[in-house]
């Protein structure tokens, strides 16, 4: 439920915002180089969207990795997925456990947390926590309509 949620708000501010936007869903993240992968609970194209636009397979050795990955974490923590998304140079990752979201950049080698997202720089970290709690109350598509209204009404498109 929260995982299709994130994906949906991801969606929502794409759209409000005019940017173009390639869903790498669960897309294996591997390079040869790193010996190790990892499937993300999600992954967007979002700044290098144009880049991998046309590719119907995306190969990290040559592609540049997502923009932006998504964790849900309910029993098993994805910090230990770090390591993987640094060398694989993921440049932002949100991760969600326990009612708090967590934004992460990639800054100099390392993760550091960061109170907004450099997809989306006007977005509030807590708002989207608070949509996750109401959608438990009023169902999943009304509480899309909900975000869309609040990001109409509170976000600048001409960002």
């Amino acid at each position: 439920h929260t995982k299709r949620l994130l994906e949906k708000f991801v969606d929502v501010l794409c759209e409000e915002l005019d940017l173009n936007i390639r869903s790498a869903g669960s897309l294996t993240c591997k390079r040869q180089a790193l010996d190790k992968g990892l499937e993300p609970d999600s992954g967007f194209y979002i700044q290098n969207e144009p880049l991998v636009r046309h590719k119907e397979h995306i190969d990290l050795d040559i592609d540049p990795p997502p923009d932006l990955m998504i964790e849900v974490d309910f029993s098993n923590s994805s910090l230990n997925k770090e390591p993987i998304y640094l060398g694989l140079e993921v440049p932002e990752i949100w991760r969600y456990a326990d009612g708090i979201l967590t934004i992460q950049w990639l800054v100099d080698g390392r993760y550091v947390q960061r109170n907004t997202s450099s997809a989306f720089p006007n977005l509030p970290l807590t708002v989207i926590p608070k949509f996750i709690d109401q959608s438990l109350n009023i169902g999943e598509a009304k509480i899309v309509k909900a975000f869309r209204k609040w990001v109409q009404e509170n976000i600048d498109s001409d960002r």
